[in-house]
């Protein structure tokens, strides 16, 4: 099966529906500084403190904690991210019709002509029957055809994906490394050189002060700050970038995992764009069991965490969300709604009538900017 690049998938995606319950629609603080870290979350704040003399396993039995992922857990994550796009498959089909008004006209329609034509209620009657059912179908087609690209693209090799640096960027880094190798001897060989000069010079001051001419060089207490400063200033600047300046994209991207009671619940990827220096929130899924414990807004603040350490300028993602909970969610992190586009189109889409018909995708892009660039 032909499938999109990893690039094209990064592009056109499905994120998972959070179900967390989100109280209210206040909005949390964004973090300024990198000092100031969100706090491992616990479970609802309503349940009851566990009693004295427990062990501390037991009063932490429902705290959540966000590490790096692992290559031993590439089975539990894929079978996450799996059953959040399978779930995908009933809400599109039947909720996401809440959001198309003009395919409820279009049904209603279709249901007075079969009236007009058939003149039978019961036929009639079977159409809004048939119609889901159709839905359905196509929802599940499309859906399916997605997944597989997925799951044989970066969910295919987690680690290779998102944990690991692009060849180019090891390559540079290597290259950085015989080059800082190598401006160390460089500058080694004029410290040298400017200490012979020094020594030369006071040879020279005293022998021409003991004649009772004393004129020339001064001497060099200090022979980086006089000779070889512009040089090693010059070769330092137009060196390649060390380890600072390779440290960004190294770390532009990475996959975490939400750890529950010793197990993986939740799943988030984090994917840099270098070009306009922004972080995509991509592949957010919480296992069904786990939900309403806040899991998806710890996992979405680790990305932010990310985004401000390695100083890009905003996060940004896109939805195909149905239920109202991923956008309350999103929101809560300070996010904000930038656009949407009607009819967007998945990998594998045929674009036919039927199809277009009985399957629509709205496309919810937000933004969360971090600093001003």
């Amino acid at each position: 099966m032909h499938c999109l690049s990893p690039k094209m998938v990064c592009e056109t995606k499905i994120v998972a529906e959070d179900h967390d319950s989100i109280p209210g629609a206040k909005k949390d603080t964004i973090i300024v500084s990198s000092s100031q870290m969100w706090p491992t979350l616990s479970g609802s704040p309503s349940s009851p403190p566990a009693p004295l003399g427990t062990p501390k396993e037991e009063a932490k039995r429902d705290s959540v904690y966000i590490r790096e992922f692992h290559p031993s857990e590439q089975e539990v994550v894929r079978r996450i991210f799996y059953e959040g796009i399978m779930e995908r498959i009933p809400n599109t089909a039947f909720r996401g019709l809440k959001q198309q008004p003009l395919t409820q006209l279009l049904y209603a329609l279709l249901a007075v002509m079969c009236f007009v034509v058939t003149k039978s209620f019961l036929l009639t009657c079977c159409l809004p029957i048939f119609l889901m059912g159709m839905r359905y179908y196509f929802s599940r087609k499309v859906i399916l055809h997605y997944l597989d690209c997925a799951l044989h693209t970066d969910m295919s090799d987690i680690e290779q994906y998102y944990m690991k640096p692009p060849d180019w960027v090891q390559r540079a880094s290597q290259s950085n490394g015989h080059a800082r190798q190598s401006l160390g001897l460089v500058k080694a060989k004029l410290l040298e050189e400017a200490a012979l000069r020094a020594m030369s010079g006071d040879v020279r001051q005293k022998g021409q002060a003991s004649r009772g001419n004393v004129v020339g060089v001064p001497r060099i207490k200090n022979p980086e700050s006089r000779f070889g400063q512009h040089d090693l200033k010059r070769l330092w600047m137009s060196a390649p970038m060390g380890d600072e300046g390779t440290q960004k994209m190294e770390a532009g991207s990475c996959f975490w995992v939400a750890v529950l009671d010793g197990n993986v619940v939740g799943i988030v990827a984090a994917r840099g764009n270098e070009e306009d220096n922004t972080v995509e929130l991509r592949r957010m899924s919480v296992d069904s069991n786990y939900r309403g414990k806040g899991i998806a807004k710890a996992l979405g603040r680790k990305v932010l965490e990310f985004a401000m350490l390695n100083n890009y300028s905003s996060v940004v993602l896109g939805t195909t969300a149905v239920k109202m909970a991923a956008h309350k969610l999103y929101e809560s992190l300070g996010f904000k709604h930038v656009g949407v586009v009607e009819h967007y189109a998945l990998p594998g889409m045929t674009h036919s009538l039927l199809e277009r018909m009985f399957f629509q995708l709205r496309y919810h892009r937000y933004r969360l900017q971090l600093r001003e660039e």
